[in-house]
């Protein structure tokens, strides 16, 4: 079956589910795959995948040569292991590796999959979730309903996992995300410890250094960081718009000039970003849209980031005092949204 991603095709071709709940001290290694035919599992591995795949937290790398994943992705390759086998050996590894560094339970989602005609596999932790609902009781006779706590649930579809892997078996490519609370101290646990891979910056971070470089170099110039971010912003967004990467030097070409420009490109050259990324279409629209600023006086406001560069909607006037006037132009209604 072919899913329509976010960004592009795929195809699941096998998916197993494992359990690691430390919490309860229960292990559970399943040993063949999910009915995919079942609508509601099919629709859920298929939207945690979509998820995954399109994470603007995601940060791409290569494996490393003593990762234990190479072994396994030539094994898998030259048909040497089936991937059911493959899931059990990479469980096996991330429960040796994990289970000291949390006290809480994972179900591990195992899932073979094509992407552009590439084989995949691609590790999902679900961390295990608390919720409550009824419990229907009888006694003498009568009946009560009362509240209980259901544990080890799984993470609904919609929300976004906080750990997972993706492994392209052909040439040792990942793509991983790692924001559980492990304790670990600064060790990055899946990337250094389990996987072990050296990994690029993703979307979220560029974006955001790209974002606060701009905004120190407008403050360092005297300039309204606000009017400058939000030409960033715009930039970005046009990119997406016009399905183009974003190139860093090009936005710094069209929203800086001169010894603004030349700043901007020195602290840029210090923190290593890649010269172009390719900005998810979802990402771009719920945080590169609109622009959101406060004053020292309370009032806050949102509106879109294209409006920063005409006037005709609004223009923010810095006084030879130093205080800045906010004009709103061309309203016809005002409506009360408190």
């Amino acid at each position: 079956m072919v899913i329509e991603g976010l960004s592009m095709d795929f195809i699941i071709n096998g998916a197993i589910l494992h359990v690691l709940d430390y919490e309860h001290d229960l292990k559970v290694f399943a040993q063949e795959s999910v009915n995919l035919d079942d609508k509601i599992v099919h629709s859920y591995i298929n939207r945690q995948l979509n998820h995954a795949r399109n994470d603007v937290r995601s940060c791409r790398g290569q494996l490393k040569e003593e990762s234990f994943l190479i072994d396994m992705n030539n094994k898998l390759k030259n048909n040497e292991i089936n991937f059911v086998d493959y899931s059990l050996m990479g469980v096996n590894e991330i429960d040796r590796v994990i289970k000291d560094l949390t006290c809480t339970g994972f179900d591990i989602l195992v899932i073979d999959y094509s992407e552009d005609d590439y084989r995949k596999v691609a590790f999902i932790l679900l961390e295990s979730q608390q919720a409550f609902t009824h419990h229907t009781l009888t006694h003498d006779g009568f009946i009560s309903n009362s509240i209980t706590k259901q544990n080890s649930l799984l993470p609904s579809p919609n929300k976004k996992v906080n750990a997972f892997v993706l492994v392209d078996i052909l040439n040792n490519s990942v793509e991983l995300v790692d924001e559980i609370n492990w304790n670990s101290g600064d060790i990055q646990v899946l990337k250094d410890l389990l996987i072990k891979c050296d990994t690029n910056k993703s979307q979220q971070q560029v974006i955001e250094e790209v974002v606060d470089i701009a905004s120190d170099v407008a403050l360092s110039f005297d300039e309204n960081p606000t009017v400058v971010v939000s030409k960033v912003k715009n930039y970005i967004q046009d990119t997406v718009v016009n399905e183009k990467p974003f190139v860093v030097e090009e936005m710094a070409k069209d929203v800086f000039e001169d010894k603004m420009y030349d700043a901007f490109v020195e602290k840029t050259s210090k923190v290593e970003l890649p010269t172009e990324i390719e900005v998810n279409k979802s990402f771009s629209t719920r945080k590169m849209k609109n622009q959101k600023i406060k004053t020292n006086t309370g009032i806050e406001l949102t509106f879109p980031t294209a409006y920063f560069e005409n006037n005709d909607y609004i223009e923010i006037q810095k006084k030879e005092d130093g205080k800045y006037n906010i004009v709103i132009k061309n309203i016809d209604e005002i409506i009360n949204k408190g």
